[in-house]
C-alpha cells in the first residue's frame, strides 16, 4: 500500500482492492486519523491513488461490498477510544 496506515479498510470490487482510512504510523504526524483512499489492480500491478477520500479521516472501520458499492463505517476520529458514527460509500465508475 503506498500510504503507510493501520486499521484501515478493505474491499474488492470491479477488479481492484480498495483500501481506505486508517490510522497514520508516524510518531507525531498531529492526524493520526487518515482518509485517503487508494486503489490496487492486481492485473496491471499499479496502484490508483487519486481515488476520493472518505469525507472524515478514521481509523478502525468496518467495511463490506454490496452490489458494487465499497460501505465504510464506525471508526474512530482519534486514537484510542473515539467512536463515530459516519458512514462513507464509494462507486468505482
Amino acid at each position: 500500500v503506498p500510504t503507510p496506515r493501520s486499521g484501515h479498510g478493505s474491499g474488492f470490487m470491479k477488479g481492484r482492492v480498495i483500501v481506505t482510512g486508517g490510522e497514520d504510523p508516524a510518531i507525531g504526524s498531529g492526524q493520526p486519523s487518515i482518509s485517503s483512499t487508494e486503489a490496487y489492480d492486481p492485473l496491471k500491478g499499479v496502484w490508483f491513488k487519486d481515488m476520493p477520500g472518505m469525507f472524515r479521516a478514521r481509523h478502525g472501520v468496518g467495511t463490506v461490498v454490496i452490489d458494487e458499492m465499497l460501505h465504510v463505517f464506525l471508526g474512530g476520529t482519534r486514537v484510542g477510544l473515539a467512536p463515530s458514527a459516519d458512514a462513507d460509500v464509494f462507486i468505482i465508475p
